[in-house]
């Protein structure tokens, strides 16, 4: 009834900087940047293993949030499927964008 595959994944944790203390309201752009280029980086790195089918980069900060270290940090997940709701979204956009095309080409 239902599918099944092996457990397979990735689960990593970037540290955004050596200082506890920080906070993103003090950072540079700089700083902002070379954060994202990490998050590039990995993201890059992840897609060349075929098994992986969604990657997530998602931040909490604090307990009340969830976050279970005190230093500033990001996560990442790949999964070798995409979830319903994300798929769905992403669909749901795509014919969004491919309605309003086809109204512009009847527009002109």
């Amino acid at each position: 009834m239902y599918d099944k595959m092996n457990g397979v994944g990735a689960h990593e944790v970037i540290v955004e900087t050596p200082d506890h203390t920080w906070r993103h309201q003090r950072m540079s752009n700089k700083e902002l940047e070379d954060i994202i280029w990490a998050y590039r980086d990995r993201i890059m790195d992840l897609k060349r293993d075929i098994r992986f089918e969604y990657i997530l980069i998602f931040k909490n900060h604090g307990s009340a949030a969830g976050a279970s270290l005190s230093h500033p940090h990001s996560q990442l997940i790949a999964t070798p499927i995409v979830p319903k709701r994300v798929r769905e979204e992403v669909n749901g956009a795509k014919n969004y964008f491919d309605y309003k095309e086809k109204m512009r080409f009847f527009a002109t």
